[in-house]
């Protein structure tokens, strides 16, 4: 076990830095072979050869890189609601629910990191 478990090592280190330098996510990696030899293979050999096997087999298999998205609560005063709903259509936002009181309104939902970097500076001016 301690060949397979070196291997699951490597691939667990692969799967930080991933193609383009993004963790790998979401996947199920079966082992299914390895050849080695006992007077001289080593489970140091496996780990450092198992990266390279696991970025062979991502580049084949067609992997899509998604853009991170994240999930955010917004509460805001009642009477800015239609200027952050504006403002999270703009940003491509998936706005997940809207429950609203006398004075505030939570939206709660998910957007692209990369619509939404100065966003949180933007809010607090309202």
């Amino acid at each position: 076990h301690s060949f397979q478990n070196a291997v699951f090592e490597g691939i667990r280190m692969s799967c930080q830095s991933g193609l383009h330098g993004w963790e790998v996510t979401d996947l199920k990696v079966t082992f299914t072979y390895a050849l080695y030899y006992s007077p001289i293979s080593t489970p140091a050999d496996f780990r450092q050869l198992s990266p390279y096997v696991f970025r062979l087999a991502l580049q084949q298999s067609g992997v899509d890189i998604l853009e991170p998205m994240l999930y955010f609560e917004l509460q805001i005063p009642q009477v800015a609601s239609s200027k952050a709903i504006t403002d999270l259509q703009k940003m491509m936002s998936e706005i997940k629910g809207i429950s609203c009181n006398n004075e505030w309104c939570l939206i709660e939902g998910k957007v692209p990191l990369n619509t939404s970097n100065d966003y949180a500076s933007e809010v607090s001016s309202y």
